[in-house]
């Protein structure tokens, strides 16, 4: 809920909000974002990932086949905390920068 009240504040208009718990799937995930979508508020699709009970990984792979499957095709910004941060990260560039070889 921070990130929607920091957003307001920056005189951003927060479209939808979706909160995943620690045994979400990768099928709740790419559901979660095909979702926002088709939802012509949104613009910009931010996920702010903090693992604390969470497995980011999973969370991960989630985004990646939603990127690969153009489920998700708007631009994308995401912040991410947990245990495996740097693999994970890692992860995130190698397939963005095929992402962006493709283009």
């Amino acid at each position: 809920m921070a990130t929607l009240d920091l957003i307001s504040s920056m005189h951003g208009k927060p479209a939808n909000f979706l909160d995943l718990y620690g045994a979400s799937s990768i099928e709740d995930i790419l559901y979660a974002l095909e979702l926002m979508e088709y939802d012509t508020r949104v613009k910009v699709v931010f996920i702010n990932i903090f693992g604390g009970a969470l497995d980011i990984q999973r969370i991960a792979e989630g985004i990646i086949k939603a990127r690969q499957h153009d489920v998700l095709t708007k631009p994308l910004v995401i912040r991410l905390r947990g245990i495996f941060e740097e693999e994970v990260k890692k992860t995130f560039r190698a397939h963005m920068e095929t992402d962006l070889a493709k283009s």
